[in-house]
């Protein structure tokens, strides 16, 4: 009567609900058998039903050729993807003629009533996976929502014991907090990447450290105590790896240190811009081809997307003045950082820098030491008093000691880049801030708008029917500004 297949799976070896292996096996075997089959290869997989991809499918595809039947204890242990079980029946077993029975449903696919119930069923099997995948995320939000860890475990902790948590790895989180505050001196990624190689430490999965690995560890807000689901982020139960001082400072840093955005116009802030009625792209056009003023043709943003939505989903046009909404986006920025954070940022660098400077002379003081005892052993060995085999052993790590030091002082001293340096505005008192700023030129509040805004929502109409937009920072704890544009703009001559 032909060979016969017997399959059966189980998602972990663990499982116990009455359907492990063995028993499927055995149910499925005795049907088989009471079929009138006696050439019967048992085929058992570990393994999520969600894929195919599994090595005992794979197996029955190989060696295929002269099955009579496939015998199953249930079809959801074949396959939980309705479109992958349909693929498996019209391309696998419907042309080849085998019979595929699952014992626990009466299911027998030589009958047109047979080839429905197994869609049917299929179906009822992908119900299950995706209700089981609903669950899990409802329980996913709930410990987000209740400040509990939901996911992989990030680099710099580990599970706590009853699994209620994370907790800071013992040898990880010395290299996480040293990663934030070597990048707070103003060393580099990339260095920060050789010098984790080079001392032999190494991220999860046996990989090396990257400049990338290290970006993503910067911006992941867990490690100053924060906790990020989907839409959510709450103040989670973990401890914080970093200070809050110190998670600023690497932030500020990585907000100039942003790539601009290489579709970029010159001389356009468009990428800066949202629509806050679709989210779509906003382009830049002129107003009409002879439309001019004595300040030159003047041009406008629109939502580029508005016109590839469906027409019932399709807003009404957006367009709002180009000098308008740059000159509104601008002043906010100005008016936010020089009254609000440059005060403290001026402060902070000023204290950093007074820190750092203590800093660098306590370690200089400890390299001027290290060398004098480098020197008063060559001496001694100079004179006879100690031989070379000595000398090595007390000065190797004597030298050691003093290359890091004198490496740690040029990353204070060279490679320090303090974001109010970079904006020439340390030192300068509120006015002379405010005047320097609005000395720049386009470009250059451009080039600095597109690292430090994150998106503006252009042209949400509040109650009153005015134009407002919404500036969403990538400032560390800076609140969303909003501005209402005026009825009528006229640059400044």
């Amino acid at each position: 009567m032909g060979r016969v297949v017997v399959y059966a799976r189980v998602s972990t070896e663990a499982q116990s609900d009455g359907a492990s292996l063995a028993s499927q096996a055995d149910r499925a075997r005795h049907r088989a058998l009471a079929d009138g089959y006696t050439d019967i290869t048992v085929v058992e997989d570990t393994a999520s039903g969600r894929s195919l991809a599994r090595p005992g499918i794979e197996r029955i595809l190989a060696d295929v050729d002269g099955v009579a039947a496939i015998y199953v204890w249930s079809l959801s242990r074949l396959a939980r993807n309705v479109r992958e079980l349909l693929q498996l029946v019209e391309d696998v077993i419907v042309p080849r003629g085998i019979r595929l029975v699952s014992v626990t449903e009466a299911l027998d696919t030589d009958t047109p009533h047979g080839r429905f119930s197994l869609t049917v069923l299929g179906a009822v099997a992908q119900l299950q996976r995706e209700q089981i995948a609903a669950d899990s995320r409802r329980g996913l939000r709930k410990r987000a929502e209740q400040g509990l860890w939901a996911g992989s475990v990030p680099y710099g902790y580990r599970l706590l014991a009853d699994k209620g948590g994370i907790e800071p790895h013992p040898e990880e989180a010395p290299v996480l907090h040293s990663i934030f505050q070597a990048y707070a001196d103003g060393v580099s990624m990339a260095r920060i990447a050789r010098e984790l190689n080079g001392a032999g430490s190494a991220p999860r999965a046996g990989a090396i450290w990257r400049p990338g690995r290290v970006r993503y560890l910067l911006d992941n807000a867990v490690y100053v105590g924060r906790l990020r689901w989907n839409d959510m982020d709450v103040q989670g139960a973990h401890e914080p790896l970093v200070s809050v001082a110190l998670w600023r400072q690497a932030q500020r840093r990585r907000a100039l240190e942003r790539p601009l955005n290489p579709n970029a116009r010159t001389g356009s802030w468009a990428p800066l811009y949202r629509c806050a009625l679709c989210g779509g792209r906003i382009v830049k056009g002129l107003r009409g081809r002879s439309r001019r003023s004595r300040h030159g043709r003047w041009g406008f943003y629109r939502c580029a997307d508005r016109q590839h939505l469906p027409a019932a989903e399709r807003h009404p046009g957006s367009y709002c003045s180009q000098p308008a909404a740059d000159a509104a986006v601008w002043g906010a920025f100005v008016g936010h950082v020089t009254e609000g954070d440059l005060r403290e940022w001026i402060a902070a660098s000023q204290a950093q820098g007074t820190a750092d400077e203590g800093r660098a002379r306590e370690l200089e003081d400890r390299s001027r030491c290290l060398a004098e005892q480098i020197g008063y052993n060559l001496r001694a060995a100079r004179a006879g008093a100690v031989d070379l085999e000595t000398l090595a052993a007390e000065n190797a790590p004597l030298v050691a000691e003093k290359r890091g030091i004198d490496a740690h002082i040029d990353a204070l001293t060279q490679q320090r880049e303090d974001v109010l340096d970079a904006w020439g505005l340390a030192g300068l008192e509120m006015d002379a801030a405010r005047r320097s700023l609005d000395a720049w030129s386009d470009a250059d509040r451009r080039n600095l708008l597109l690292r430090i805004v994150d998106h503006v929502e252009l042209l949400a109409r509040d109650a009153s029917g005015a134009r407002t937009l919404t500036i969403h920072w990538t400032l560390p704890d800076a609140a969303p500004t909003t501005v209402v544009l005026p009825r009528r703009y006229r640059p400044a001559t």
